[in-house]
This record gives C-alpha cells, structure tokens and sequence, in this order.
C-alpha cells in the first residue's frame, strides 16, 4: 500500500493525501466494474433461461424450394403414365388426342382456344409460337406432326430459283450522261468535276497548280498534279480543250521571274547568262547553260517568250 502511495508521488508529484485519496479513488473504480460486469452476466443468463422455458428449442426452418413457371413433364404425378404416339394434325386433332400424345391439359386448352379464334398452324414450327409450348415436348412430337416444314419450303423454294430462275432485263435502260467539251484552261470545279474521279479537293488542285504553271499546253500536264490518278486522263481527253493560250515569260526583259519547272539557282544562271551573253534568240541558246538538261529545256521552252 505504502508503495502505490509513493509511486503515486514520485510519477504524478502529490502530496501523502493526495496519492492516498487517489488510490482509494481508482479502487472504488474497479470494484464498480467487477460488480457491474457481474450483474450483467447474471441477468442475461436469466433471460436466455426465461426464454428457453416459455418457448421451448426451436428449430431452423427447412429452405423452401423454389418454384418455376414451369411444368415439369418428367416429375410430373400425371406425366408418369406412358404416352401414345401417333400422327396427327394440329389443325384437327381433339383434346383427348393432345392428351394421348403428352400434351399438358392447360396446353390442349390453349391450342383449341387458338383454332377457335381462326387460328392455323401452316407449318410445324408454328407449334412453338403457342405460348408455353416447351421445346422438349416439341422435340418429341415434331416427327408425328401431319404438315410440312419451313426447312422444306426454303430448299425447295431454293432449288427452284437455282434451275429455273432467269437474268432479270431492267425495265428502263440505263441513260448514259454526256458531258459537254470545255476549255481546261478555263474550267472551274464543277466541270472538272464531272470526270469521274476528280472530286472537290483533286479539281481545286489541278486549277492551283493550272494558275501556278500559266496554264495547260497538254493533258498530260494534269498528270502531274499531287495525288491525280493517271487513269483519269484518257476521259479528260474526251472533253477537254485548249481554247486559251498560256502566259509566257518574256525571259529577255524580267529582271526576276520563277516557274514550277526551274529551281531558284537555275532561274539565277539563265539571268547571269544572258547578262553576260546577250538576249536569247531562241530555246536553243539555253542549252549553252550548262546547268540545264534537255527535259528541263523541253518542259519550260512552251511557256517562254524570245
């Protein structure tokens, strides 16, 4: 007891009193506990004793077995008895008969309740268009059904296109579109247009690259424009025509000038050379420069002018 009191002074800094008033504190605190706990165990093994004497043990019940919409043919006490089978026709046949062959008598009903209505069964498989017919019952009885199959039907209708069906002619013959000839180096889209093959975005190319050259002296010009197919070039040979003249390049008097045809150091020579050597009488005199080929020449000679 002296202990706890001095440990109680030493950890907390109390005087004699205050550790000893301390401790019996903490006691009356766990004395508390213990009866508390005590009392509540008691209690509640008396109410489970209570409980168990006035109801008696119980027992879990049973899980319950889930129920389908279904009828099952197989577990059936009705279905145990051995069915008939014999052919029949939907279209006729009795209740008594649709009994006989395994039918349920709810099924029977609606079958009837349907034929009286108007309704007919064409084929086999209109069978499963009544509603709660299973497709095991149908399975079992299909090959005793008196009406053709839709299966059939479809081979047979096939077979018969197959042997003897013939090319249809149209009734209307098909209209050629004409297109009437235009000058292509005035032509806007919506006659380029025209040409199968050159859509909105090749027409507006080929007029670009048109203003940038000074326009066409060949169609197969057009062939040079980015991303054309070749194969488009022999209708623009139908329809085309070069009713205006190119723009030419007066080479003897521009102090400057460019072409898609000549890169910028050549058009530099051919200005330095005629500088030094006079004007040009003719696309002969550019063969002098040696930094030209005869490709070159051949292509820039229609769009110069001595």
């Amino acid at each position: 007891m002296k202990r706890l009191i001095n440990t109680l002074r030493e950890h907390f800094g109390l005087t004699h009193n205050e550790a000893k008033s301390a401790l019996i504190f903490f006691a009356i605190i766990v004395v508390n506990l213990l009866l508390y706990y005590s009392y509540s165990t008691s209690t509640v093994n008396k109410q489970r004793e209570i409980l168990i004497e006035d109801y008696g043990q119980t027992e879990l019940p049973e899980p319950e077995v889930r129920k389908s919409k279904w009828v099952d043919f197989s577990t059936d006490k009705k279905s145990s008895k051995t069915f008939e089978k014999f052919n029949f026709d939907p279209n006729i046949a009795s209740e008594d008969q649709l009994t006989r062959l395994g039918f349920p008598k709810y099924l029977s009903k609606t079958m009837l309740k349907y034929r009286s209505k108007g309704g007919k069964f064409k084929y086999k498989e209109d069978l499963l268009k009544i509603y709660s017919m299973k497709p095991e019952l149908y399975a079992e009885i299909e090959n005793l059904v008196l009406l053709p199959s839709k299966m059939d039907k479809k081979v047979a209708d096939f077979e018969e296109q197959r042997v003897f069906a013939e090319p249809k002619t149209p009734i209307f013959a098909k209209k050629e579109f004409s297109i009437s000839k235009f000058d292509i180096n005035k032509a806007d889209t919506s006659q380029l247009m025209q040409i199968r093959g050159i859509g909105k975005v090749f027409a507006n190319r080929i007029i670009k690259y048109r203003d940038i050259l000074g326009g066409f002296h060949s169609i197969e010009q057009i062939g040079e424009t980015y991303g054309i197919d070749p194969n488009i070039l022999p209708e623009l040979k139908k329809v085309a025509v070069f009713g205006s003249a190119i723009k030419k390049i007066k080479i003897n008097e521009l102090e400057n000038f460019r072409h898609p045809y000549l890169k910028f150091n050549q058009v530099k020579v051919i200005l330095a050379y005629r500088k030094q050597h006079g004007k040009f009488k003719n696309a002969e005199d550019l063969k002098e420069i040696k930094i030209l080929d005869d490709e070159t020449i051949s292509k820039i000679e229609p769009y110069l002018e001595f």
